[in-house]
């Protein structure tokens, strides 16, 4: 009954479905007001008074206007259709523009990285034997013979072949090709929206990242400029590096503030990039997933998950309420008692002060002590008075904070139930807003409440963004609206339509950290045994030093790539994750628990042993189906994420290597065609002889190019890779002192230009520096 089918759709056509076609504003502007007040009223809400009156019939299901406001990408359209007509249209040999030029980047890119280990490993072994390959090298283990260690130590040498050259070829080339293939690096922003997606997605996967097994310098490796210089090492303080952790140096003989220094400087690092940089996630491109039927069973879910989730948000505001209430009393009592046995060690100070004798060289410093320390616990007792600050064991809260309870409540933490929001609000009605609101922009009135998208404010260019349709189960059924409840029944037997945005493409990369090889625990005598052993000449009837254990080799890099990832479940994708219960489930299974367990209790009411014995063994069948209840919701779950895995992946390994490679060629091709049809363009309308500084060309060529596209959506085009491109092509000529574009190549000589370029490539000639 449920078939989710990703289609495409146009803003056109959605423009047309929700009546916002200028054309239509244009025809109907013969219109009169009453023909067009009338028409308003039946299409959307009107608002008088400050008020929004419902549409008329009350029970009609108003028109949804809202969009969620995404970040565009570089992934420039590759249809004919959209492309200008002239790079795509044949000539007399049967070939485009558009034909030759992705052939050199092809071949280019096929010169310059068919020499990588990773993909050479791929070719000799196949990619299915260099995956068992890699999965024996992780998962060995040997036994305590020092051969046995030894002989695996170098199987995982040979069989990895890591060199760190040979590894800082790959992660340019990767990173290069990923930016040219029009891939953007996830950033917080992105998982954000993503986790509020999640919570009215269908399908919804209760998952949480685990990356601890992850190399977290992967991160550094791949973008060096985020990350400040790594310390220098010092003489006199040893500096230790690892390349299992590089952010977090180890120096020997530190103090403890250079070790909390230090430990902060980690942090800060981690939280450059998601996911601390042990895993990198880049997007390119948006679909749309639709679901069709009456989806009863998933209707029903959302309305217990709401429930739950509410009541838990209640319980949790009144128990805040007590404990902010018992935490002020508590506060104040503390206060009040520190400064009481401050005052009385304070006075006992003073009266020894007194009896102490003002002659001698020893009363005098015994006085001088005493004063000094009188007048520290005076301006103590002082400054506690009016000290506006509380401090705890890991947080300093303002006492105006701790008296009002805008604290965090940490004694009664309901997460579990979905209890807590992250919306710090007094009001209840907007603490339990859609938590999709902040990323949607509503056309009907850009001054509502919805318009919350984040701009750029500081008056810069804000990136391009473009606007993709979302309708989820929460806007089939809600409770807690007015209009919600009224069309509660006939929305829930109807048939539905739910629209879910989704990734077109999404590329992981991560290295696993090695494991080590584990031995069989072997006594051995101290250091300092060795060392006199040695002084009386008798080392050789002690046990032979162990070697130290060679650091074991990183493992190469990890790729992924997959196909139509719902944006609600992108945690999925990740390498590993964390199975978690959704509130709903938790609720009930404890619910459950606790309700039979009580009823067990209370079912042993005589004092005799055959009963007991029952009790007992009704106990153990109690805590058996519990675990068994638990074990069987997280199984399901595994199997759900497994399967949404296997039916998402596209590449793997060198596959998705040789996949982005490929993609970057075609990518620079159409983005070199669009940038020579725009110099051609602007060539026409300007008289001959005119030259363009590049700096003009970079900063107009994104909305010139976008121009040429049939589409509506914005592209991010890098004009200043393009121009390179172009000029590396031999189709544009520019002067290196002025910094200007002086002849665009038209004609055979293009022709002879294109040829020239392939001809070296076919040759062998190194075309490296050309960045082709």
């Amino acid at each position: 009954e449920e078939v989710a089918v990703p289609t495409r759709r146009r803003r056109d056509d959605l423009e047309e479905e929700d009546g916002s076609s200028s054309d239509g504003d244009k025809e109907n502007s013969e219109i009169t007001t009453k023909e067009k007040n009338a028409k308003l009223t039946r299409n959307k809400n009107i608002v008088q008074n400050g008020r929004t009156k419902p549409t008329s019939p009350p029970f009609q299901e108003p028109v949804s206007l809202c969009r969620v406001v995404v970040p565009s990408d570089g992934k420039i359209p590759s249809s004919p259709s959209v492309l200008p007509q002239p790079i795509v249209t044949p000539d007399n040999q049967g070939r485009s523009l558009l034909d030759r030029i992705d052939a050199i980047f092809h071949a280019t890119s096929h010169a310059e990285t068919s020499d990588l280990n990773y993909l050479e490993r791929a070719e000799r072994l196949g990619q299915r034997q260099w995956r068992e390959k890699m999965d024996e090298t992780l998962t060995l283990t040997v036994d305590g013979d020092s051969n046995k260690t030894q002989a695996a130590a170098k199987m995982n040498i040979n069989d990895n072949n890591y060199d760190a050259e040979e590894e800082k070829k790959l992660v340019t080339t990767l990173r290069k090709s990923l930016d040219d293939a029009g891939f953007v690096l996830l950033n917080q922003r992105d998982l954000d929206l993503c986790e509020a997606l999640n919570a009215g997605y269908l399908l919804r996967l209760s998952i949480q990242p685990d990356v601890k097994g992850l190399d977290p310098s992967l991160g550094r490796e791949f973008y060096p400029e985020l990350f400040p210089p790594p310390p220098i090492e010092d003489d006199e303080k040893k500096t230790d590096f690892s390349w299992k952790n590089n952010l977090q140096v180890k120096k020997v003989g530190e103090t403890a503030a250079e070790k909390k220094l230090r430990q902060i400087q980690k942090n800060k690092e981690e939280d450059i990039l998601p996911f601390g940089g042990r895993v990198l996630v880049f997007r390119r491109g948006y679909d749309e997933e639709v679901t069709r039927g009456r989806m009863l069973l998933p209707k029903i879910d959302y309305l217990q998950a709401s429930l739950v989730q509410r009541s838990a948000g209640y319980v949790t505001d009144k128990i805040g309420q007590v404990e902010r209430t018992v935490g002020s009393k508590v506060v104040r009592s503390g206060r009040s008692l520190q400064n009481k046995i401050r005052e009385f060690v304070r006075l006992c100070m003073i009266e020894i002060f007194n009896t102490v004798p003002s002659e001698g060289k020893m009363g005098m410093s015994i006085r001088s002590a005493l004063e000094g320390k009188i007048d520290d616990m005076s301006d103590k007792a002082s400054s506690n008075l009016t000290s506006s600050s509380f401090k705890t064991e890991n947080n300093t809260y303002p006492i105006e904070d701790v008296e009002r309870g805008k604290t965090e409540n940490k004694l009664f933490n309901l997460d579990r139930y979905g209890g807590n929001t992250k919306t710090q609000s007094a009001d209840t009605a907007s603490r339990y807003q859609d938590p999709l609101s902040p990323f949607l922009i509503c056309q009907t009135n850009r001054d509502c409440g919805s318009n919350n998208a984040p701009s750029d404010s500081n008056g810069e260019t804000a990136p391009p963004t473009r606007l993709v349709e979302r309708v989820s189960v929460r806007d089939l059924v809600d409770l807690f609206s007015t209009l919600g409840r009224r069309r509660i029944v006939s929305s829930f037997f109807s048939k539905s339509e739910l629209v879910e945005p989704t990734y077109e493409e999404v590329v992981l990369i991560w290295r696993p950290l090695p494991e080590k090889i584990k031995k069989k625990p072997q006594f051995v005598p101290p250091k300092v045994v060795y060392d006199i052993a040695e002084i009386f000449e008798v080392e050789d009837r002690l046990p032979q030093k162990p070697e130290p254990e060679p650091e074991p080799q990183p493992v190469p890099l990890k790729i992924r790539s997959f196909d139509g990832v719902p944006m609600a479940n992108l945690p999925a994708v990740l390498p590993k994750t964390k199975l978690v219960f959704r509130p709903a489930d938790a609720f009930v299974f404890d619910l459950v628990s606790v309700a039979s367990f009580l009823a067990l209790l209370g079912s042993v009411r005589f004092d005799s042993p055959k009963l007991d014995l029952i009790s007992f063994v009704l106990g153990i069948l109690w805590l058996l189906r519990t675990f068994f209840r638990y074990s069987n919701k997280l199984a399901r779950y595994d199997l759900l994420v497994n399967k949404f895995l296997t039916s998402k992946i596209s590449h793997r390994g060198p596959g998705a290597l040789k996949y982005i490679l490929a993609e970057a060629g075609s990518q620079k091709a159409i983005r070199a065609g669009l940038t020579y049809q725009w110099l051609l363009d602007r060539k026409q309308h300007e008289r001959d002889g005119t030259t363009w500084l590049k700096e003009f060309l970079i900063r107009e060529g994104s909305m010139g190019m976008n121009s040429l596209l049939d589409t509506d959506e914005h592209v991010f085009i890098d004009n200043e890779a393009a121009l390179k491109d172009v000029e590396n092509l031999g189709l544009i000529k520019s002067n290196d002192d002025t910094e200007a574009v002086e002849e665009v190549v038209t004609g055979q000589d293009a022709s002879d230009a294109l040829k020239k370029v392939w001809n070296d490539v076919f040759d062998g000639v190194n075309t490296s520096g050309k960045n082709l």
